[in-house]
């Protein structure tokens, strides 16, 4: 059962502040919980990696003084948000490595318009990852975006082993079914919060005159989607279908 919506501590408030975005709802991430599972996978594949290259002292200095510091680091820099826009994430500046200045990670940030998700869906925990002979199972539910240019499945020929890539993945969510749920809200124009999205619903009814630069095939992709979850009516699809080819 998914738990109640979590009130953002203070200080994830505040992160969003003065940065010129409208933010309509910000989500928590289960910080402690992120940390202990994210820490506890590094240090083992870290101590397994240091059996091959025990001399480097910067290595073996992290990996015993600096490890819990340095997820815990990366870990509070996460922030998600949903804007007017589209899901906003961002990974703040923090200290990574022996944490020297010139080994600081600077600001990501990614936005995943909505106009352009295709799929919205969770990968709930299963299994274990690491190393072999010492694996830590799987706790983090993992959300994950899709567009019509993403969702591509990767094998690594040498493994086998087959990788999804998505738009935008975020695991450790305190509550993955309210951010999965009030993406697809604002995909369909319906709002969170009492805002709604200005331009949802003619993003989904006309894709195309929004994104000239999409290949044919990417603009039929995401037609298609639309048309398949109810966003569009036949003879919308149709409509653009025929738009797409007379662009051609």
């Amino acid at each position: 059962m998914a738990s109640p919506s979590v009130k953002p501590k203070v200080h994830e408030a505040r992160f969003w502040e003065g940065r010129g975005e409208t933010v309509i709802k910000t989500y928590q991430i289960d910080v402690e919980k992120k940390i202990k599972f994210e820490t506890e996978l590094r240090k083992r594949n870290n101590w397994m990696g240091m059996l091959a290259i025990i001399t480097i002292p910067c290595i073996l200095y992290e990996n015993c003084c600096l490890i819990d510091d340095n997820i815990r680091d990366l870990v509070e820099a996460q922030h998600l948000a949903i804007t007017q826009d589209g899901v906003r994430w961002v990974v703040d500046r923090h200290a990574t490595q022996c944490r020297c200045g010139f080994q600081e990670q600077g600001l990501i940030s990614k936005t995943v318009v909505f106009s352009k998700i295709t799929d919205a869906a969770l990968a709930e925990p299963a299994g274990k990852s690491g190393p072999l002979c010492c694996m830590v199972p799987n706790v983090l539910t993992s959300v994950n975006l899709d567009t019509a240019s993403s969702g591509q499945t990767v094998v690594d020929p040498n493994s086998g082993r087959a990788t999804t890539l998505h738009e935008l993945a975020v695991s450790g969510l305190v509550n993955p079914h309210e951010f999965k749920d009030d993406v697809w809200k604002m995909v369909r124009g319906e709002g969170v919060n009492g805002v709604g999205v200005r331009t949802a619903a003619v993003a989904a009814a006309a894709p195309m005159e929004r994104a000239p630069a999409e290949s044919a095939d990417e603009r039929m992709a995401a037609l298609t989607s639309m048309r398949d979850k109810g966003y569009i009516t036949a003879d919308e699809f149709e409509e653009k279908r025929k738009a797409v080819i007379a662009d051609m």
